[in-house]
């Protein structure tokens, strides 16, 4: 047996083990591996020893692991399994296989129960963690970095797996969600993943994040403004399916289930497969296939004639070049969520968590040799066009024309339009700078989509209570998400940091008034050296134990979460609400009560969002 290094462009190493022909690749070897770090600015360094068995798999015949960095620099994992087919063909289909809730991507029973394809790859992303976030958010985007880390180290395997070059070739993915699994069908934007590249879905018991959420009688009964529960849920309603099953249409379905599940009820499935079909006005156009007498999880619920039946013959079309839809609908509530549709990114919402849509139609005149594209907006402010736009000779939005887009013009994502208000007519320009666009959407929960590593500042001049909720939500960021965390005192800073959380009262954080120097929706009133309110938009709130939670911008690349209050047990009521895990529903501001403790969301004084101008609007 042979070894050798391999280091990376971002300077990690690969141990490669080379076994000669004959030689037993099973046996388990130790290997001691020496790290050396530096410690501190001075040079200081450290050595960790430490032992490590390297189980030896075969590739050919089993799933194997692979590690990458994710969209965090986290090392995350997946699992991968071969195509029976090996040549030279690139545009083999990707088939992702999304886990149910706590289950481990690397479960002999998870990666056993879909057979190897004939022709596609198979891959099994963990979404960060056995539970994580039901693939939304930090999932999603560990989906995409899983594929894009399996094409980093396709030169330590044969020249076949070039197959896995899905950002250049693989137009066709393969997505099958077994399980509970809540999968809105939103492409991922940071690669600029296209709705129409996602061509056949398996999916097993659909359902909505409003039913997974346990709704305790107690609690939601003190909510007696009902304009305050629109809020709050609006908070999430970018993951649920019903709203976006628009955006799937065109694609091959075959929706699973077992007549006695007792998990997910199969009512679900049935009433969100009726969605869909109501939109192609064909009700029989997507059909459930009933496993009768089997409940939620059976060990062939893949590994059956009816599911590879379906596998098969979405990969014999899967190598074909797919025929482009002539009319479509693309709906969404949060741009920040939602890729590119049809080559279509949606930029700004006229009021931002509204439900907005564009539906589009391509017409041909001439004799065919043009296209016309006729778009009609609701509650959509500004997009632009991505390079899986398919091109027309003349562009109609809302009555206001325009010519000669052809597929050049838009390769680069640079033809952008937007709502004149004034005028109430579309123009070829962007947002202007001082606006919001979908980089800078919330809400809160947005923050675990950091590219980088999470920064929770806390005063310099305080008692270890901040240290102890600064480590807290770390720990939580950890545990349920398995980021990385950072955190630093109100005299240090950092730059190109997407989020950070600032904790503390407005005179024991010194960063939390610098920030907010500038045009802010929340203000901190001030009378005699003390803080005397807390005013969000025209509301002023005053009483004692009230406590803020609220986004505000930095820079461009960075969005401050301000963590405070008007005394230490506003502050405490407050930090509580920082999102940990999917279905919290948190938006952009919100301001609570020393009432919190004892009737939960009933304590809630206000909470809303800002609209593109940084302005706050909601419930008051």
């Amino acid at each position: 047996m042979t070894y050798r290094y391999v280091f990376r462009q971002d300077k990690s190493a690969l141990l490669v083990l080379a076994f000669k022909k004959n030689e037993d690749r099973y046996q388990l070897p130790k290997y001691c591996v020496t790290l050396t770090a530096a410690a501190d600015d001075e040079g200081d360094e450290f050595a960790i020893r430490a032992t490590c068995s390297v189980r030896c798999v075969d590739w050919i015949m089993s799933a194997f692991k692979y590690t990458f960095l994710d969209y965090d620099n986290t090392v995350q994992y997946a699992m991968a399994k071969r195509t029976h087919l090996l040549d030279s063909e690139t545009n083999k289909p990707i088939l992702v296989a999304l886990h149910g809730a706590g289950v481990e991507a690397d479960s002999s029973f998870w990666i056993d129960s879909i057979p190897m394809q004939k022709h596609c790859w198979i891959v099994f992303p963990t979404g960060r963690t056995p539970w994580g976030y039901d693939w939304h958010g930090p999932s999603t985007r560990n989906v995409f970095k899983s594929l894009e880390g399996l094409t980093e180290i396709q030169e330590l395997l044969p020249p076949h797996f070039e197959c896995m070059d899905y950002a250049t070739g693989g137009d066709w993915v393969t997505v099958s969600a077994p399980h509970e699994t809540t999968n809105t069908l939103k492409a991922h934007d940071d690669r600029e993943w296209n709705i129409g590249s996602i061509d056949k879905l398996i999916v097993m018991g659909m359902i909505t994040l409003d039913l997974m959420e346990v709704k305790v009688f107690g609690i939601w009964l003190r909510i007696s403004q009902t304009g305050l529960l629109q809020i709050l849920e609006s908070s999430i309603a970018e993951y649920n399916n019903d709203l976006h099953l628009s955006n799937m249409v065109h694609i091959s379905v075959l929706p699973r289930l077992g007549t006695e599940d007792d998990n997910v009820p199969p009512l679900h499935t049935r009433k969100c497969v009726r969605i869909p079909n109501g939109h192609l006005k064909q009700p029989n156009a997507i059909k459930i296939s009933e496993a009768v007498g089997q409940g939620h999880w059976w060990d062939t619920v893949f590994d059956d004639k009816t599911v590879q039946q379906f596998l098969d013959q979405q990969q014999s079309t899967g190598l074909m070049r797919k025929k482009e839809p002539n009319e479509f609908c693309i709906t969404l509530v949060n741009p920040a969520g939602t890729g590119s549709i049809y080559g279509i990114h949606v930029e700004q919402m006229i009021v931002p968590y509204r439900l907005g849509k564009i539906k589009g139609a391509f017409t041909s005149i001439d004799n065919n040799s043009k296209t016309v594209l006729s778009l009609k907006t609701i509650n959509i402010s500004s997009f632009r066009f991505t390079e899986y736009f398919r091109g027309c000779s003349k562009l109609v939005v809302d009555g206001d024309k325009f010519s000669h887009l052809k597929k050049y013009h838009t390769s680069k994502g640079s033809v952008t339009l937007t709502y004149d208000k004034k005028s109430r007519r579309w123009r070829l320009e962007t947002i202007r700078s001082n606006e919001r666009n979908s980089s800078n959407y919330g809400p809160i929960h947005r923050m675990y989509e950091s590219t980088r590593p999470l920064v929770i500042t806390i005063p310099t001049h305080s008692n270890y209570y901040y240290k102890h909720v600064a480590l807290q939500i770390a720990h939580d960021w950890y545990l349920y998400g398995r980021g990385d965390s950072m955190i630093l005192y109100d005299n240090q800073t950092v730059d190109n940091y997407p989020y950070q959380i600032f904790l503390g009262l407005v005179n024991e954080n010194k960063r939390i008034e610098s920030i907010l120097a500038e045009k802010s929706g929340v203000e901190f009133e001030k009378a005699a050296g003390a803080i005397a309110g807390i005013k969000v938009g025209d509301k002023l709130y005053k009483d004692p134990g009230t406590g803020v939670l609220f986004i505000h911008p930095v820079s461009k690349n960075t969005t401050a979460i301000v963590v405070s209050g008007l005394d230490h047990d506003g502050f405490e009521s407050a930090w509580h609400l920082l999102p940990r895990q999917t279905g919290m529903m948190i938006p952009e501001w919100i301001v609570t009560s020393s009432e919190m403790k004892s009737n939960g969301v009933g304590g809630i004084l206000g909470a809303g969002y800002f609209d593109n101008e940084w302005k706050p609007f909601g419930y008051m």
